[in-house]
């Protein structure tokens, strides 16, 4: 780089280069009262630095003062570049920032050097490729890409050391993209205390694998300390395509309680053989809240719950073996107890809901299914029904003759021809059926699992029942029909 200067009134040192960093070199082109200089006292003694201009605009203004930017360590070719980028990570003393611009490219064929003060700053557009573990601790802002074909890598490693507390990182905007099905996105270890953010990722997308061994590992360290507080995570508004396990929480000796998370919005794709999201024995107090799930058949299971006082409120299920598996581990005492599911929608899958043996006070309540062959099973002890569970409630079912009233329809056509005798089974606490004697002659007639001896229901007439847990009955609440 050279300068051509004149010697202006009021300037000074000289006309020959090098010039005094008291000299302006650069003046405003609309108003000459503008004027840049470069320091140079900063720098050790006998040492020259060189400014090496990138190919791409730079916007000196934009970075702090406490930003150390990766385009003096790396040129961001793409190449392997560790030594340089563990030089930058050096840099990053107490309360530097690493910043890394939009447009750069590097990778790395080993892990990084952990960031042990305030992380990185990434620009959106840039792409960083890791082949094992890379950084920790880390903040990342806007979008951009990872990928590997490695194996078992870790993009993020958030590690805060034993039992330490850590504000952060919040980790928006991104997408996570790998050819190798044992990788995973981020994990989180020894993080008490933490407040951990994941917004707006556009996608954890397989590769050329199609799927990923995890999206978030919350590691088995990640537990709470004898104060009893843990780690919390929020998820929102994130997209998980293909994670065997796109949230995955710690398996935990004993009765400890692991981290708390909560999930809203967004959406999980769940391939074959996978499950969207795993909740440990030790998972408590952890919501998962308005996100899509969609599973890719029978081998494919939305929600597995082990753990106890979980909330699962207004998610949508489609396409899976089993929507929701809550289920008990021995030895633990709380395990498979209290969880709620509330307002969920279950649509052409196996199975809805399964309580496992030894899983108690579970309720489900309010929710909604379509084309369920079994909405739920239950080898558990005082779990609790209270769910619309009707193929399509918009449909009906027609009974012609003696037989049974088809429970997954809430509306049943009556089509006699002569008197009848017709049969109810259980249903679930507070469900509602509606009988009505659509066409025919004679009279249709109940005697079992009644209060009364007997309800008839003759042409043109209807009777709607409730049934109740507390008595093991259905009870006619209106309609056109006679008892005894």
């Amino acid at each position: 780089m050279a300068f051509w200067h004149t010697t202006t009134s009021g300037g000074s040192g000289g006309d020959t280069l090098p010039i005094a960093d008291t000299t302006g070199v650069v003046k405003g082109s609309g108003d000459a009262t503008k004027i840049v200089r470069i320091e140079a006292d900063g720098l050790s003694g006998s040492t020259t630095r060189i400014l090496t201009m990138p190919d791409r605009n730079v916007n000196l203004g934009s970075l702090p003062d406490n930003y150390v930017n990766i385009l003096d360590y790396a040129n961001g070719d793409g190449t392997n570049e560790k030594v340089g980028i563990n030089a930058w990570i050096a840099a990053l003393t107490a309360g530097k920032k690493g910043y890394v611009p939009g447009g750069f490219t590097f990778m790395s064929d080993g892990a990084l050097d952990t960031i042990s003060t305030s992380g990185i700053v990434i620009e959106g557009d840039a792409n960083i490729r890791f082949n094992e573990s890379p950084v920790s601790s880390v903040y990342l802002g806007s979008t951009f890409v990872l990928d590997t074909t490695e194996s078992s890598p870790v993009f993020f490693n958030f590690d805060s050391g034993a039992s330490l507390n850590h504000q952060g990182p919040i980790i928006t905007g991104l997408n996570f993209v790998s050819d190798d099905s044992d990788a995973t996105a981020i994990q989180i270890k020894n993080m008490n205390h933490s407040k951990i953010q994941f917004c707006n990722f556009t996608g954890v997308t397989g590769g050329a694998t199609a799927s990923w061994h995890r999206g978030i590992n919350l590691h088995t360290n990640t537990i709470v300390d004898a104060g009893g507080d843990a780690a919390w995570i929020s998820i929102l508004d994130c997209v998980f395509n293909n994670c065997n396990r796109a949230v995955s929480m710690p398996d935990l000796a004993g009765s400890s309680v692991g981290p708390t998370f909560y999930m809203e919005r967004g959406a999980i794709l769940v391939g074959a053989n996978q499950t969207g999201v795993y909740l440990s024995d030790n998972t408590a107090h952890s919501t998962i809240a308005h996100v899509k799930m969609d599973g890719a058949g029978s081998t494919a299971t939305g929600i597995e719950c082990k753990g106890f006082w979980n909330n699962f409120i207004g998610v949508q299920f489609e396409g899976f073996g089993t929507c929701i598996n809550i289920t008990d581990v021995a030895g633990h005492a709380n395990s498979g107890q209290s969880n709620a599911i509330a307002q969920a929608i279950f649509i052409d899958s196996d199975k809805a809901i399964n309580f496992g043996s030894g899983t108690k006070h579970n309720s489900e309540v309010d929710s909604r299914y379509g084309a369920i062959t079994t909405y739920i099973t239950d080898t558990g002890a005082g779990n609790v029904k209270h769910s619309w569970r009707f193929k399509n409630y918009g449909e009906n079912t027609e009974l012609s003759g003696a037989g049974a009233v088809d429970l997954e329809y809430y509306l049943t056509d009556i089509l006699n021809t002569g008197a009848n005798t017709i049969t109810i089974a259980d249903g679930f606490h507070n469900q509602e059926i509606m009988l009505r004697y659509r066409t025919g002659s004679g009279t249709t007639t109940i005697n079992a699992n009644i209060p009364q001896s007997t309800i008839t229901i003759d042409p043109g007439g209807s009777c709607v029942l409730v049934f109740s847990v507390d008595s093991g009955l259905w009870h006619p609440m209106g309609g056109i029909f006679g008892t005894t």
